[in-house]
């Protein structure tokens, strides 16, 4: 990510512990004072729930990574996604394996206008696509 310009200006995390350690060996890579929330909220949650964390976000934050578990990661990067190259958004649909990293980047003022199909998957990689 680091190496790709994709540094967040605000992480959510799962309160589960596997999320809080791939957070911390990746945090090292970027700025130390990329603002972090462990919200216990993102554990389990449903797109739905997903999507309402994504609005809630402060305006000021330009990139926001969230760190958490499927299915409902897999949902929300489903449901937020309307462009995407063909093969990536095949991809996504058959699986969002762990450690995957998905970017959807929106054409909107605030995050509360981030709506469903509106954004575009700009990167879908996972751990077989990163070489």
């Amino acid at each position: 990510m680091a190496g790709e310009g994709l540094a967040p200006d605000l992480v959510v995390i799962s309160t589960a512990r596997r999320a809080q350690e791939t957070w911390h060996q990746m945090r090292d890579a970027f700025d130390p004072r990329i603002a972090q929330q462990f919200q216990s909220r993102v554990y389990g949650a449903s797109s739905d729930a997903l999507v309402g964390i994504v609005r809630e976000t402060p305006s000021d934050v330009r990139t926001l990574l969230m760190i958490g578990h499927n299915p409902g990661f897999q949902e929300l990067a489903l449901r937020l996604t309307g462009k995407a190259p063909k093969g990536d958004i095949d991809r996504l649909r058959h699986k969002l394996p762990t450690a995957g990293l998905v970017v959807i980047d929106f054409a909107a003022e605030s995050w509360r206008d981030a709506r469903d199909g509106q954004g575009k998957l700009s990167l879908f990689e996972t751990p077989r696509t990163i070489g």
